[in-house]
């Protein structure tokens, strides 16, 4: 159903992919939550120890949280401008540690998206499954298309 979503709403296929891949993780991290909470029931049940069951349950925590504070947060803000373009407000180029540069958008391998709902959603070129630097060019035109009062590059001087 969301395929069949995603070809609806025409989205440029870097776009469709960070969506896939944070679907993905969120799986992922949602999985091994459930995985590390098993193991904690075993360590009780088969007393392997107390520590061995507190550090599992831990561990699922940190994967809970992981989906719901992280990688479930991103999924819904690219849901979001997926959805409704216009709810971008601002864009600007990152550095490889995730900090704003004063680079344009279409020279970067990483952008930013600032959302009018006060989230962010950070778009990649990554090697491999992720999105490319060429498709990361097309989701910036269709970025454009879509909504041509986007802010492109530094807030105080907007550039492309």
């Amino acid at each position: 159903m969301k395929r069949d979503r995603m070809e609806e709403l025409q989205l440029p296929e870097g776009f469709c992919k960070l969506i896939r891949r944070l679907r993905r993780g969120g799986i992922i991290f949602h999985s091994l939550s459930l995985v590390f909470l098993g193991c904690a029931c075993a360590a009780l049940i088969f007393h392997w120890g107390i520590s061995w069951a507190i550090a599992a349950f831990i561990m699922s925590l940190v994967c809970r949280l992981t989906v719901l504070l992280s990688v479930g947060r991103q999924y819904i803000s690219a849901w979001k401008v997926a959805e409704n373009p216009h709810i971008v407000y601002w864009a600007h180029s990152l550095d490889g540690q995730g900090r704003a540069i004063d680079k344009t958008v279409t020279e970067s391998k990483n952008i930013r998206l600032h959302l009018k709902d006060g989230t962010q959603l950070a778009v990649e070129a990554v090697r491999g499954t992720g999105t490319s630097q060429e498709q990361l060019l097309e989701i910036i035109s269709w970025l454009q298309q879509q909504n041509p009062s986007i802010r492109w590059g530094n807030y105080d001087k907007p550039s492309l």
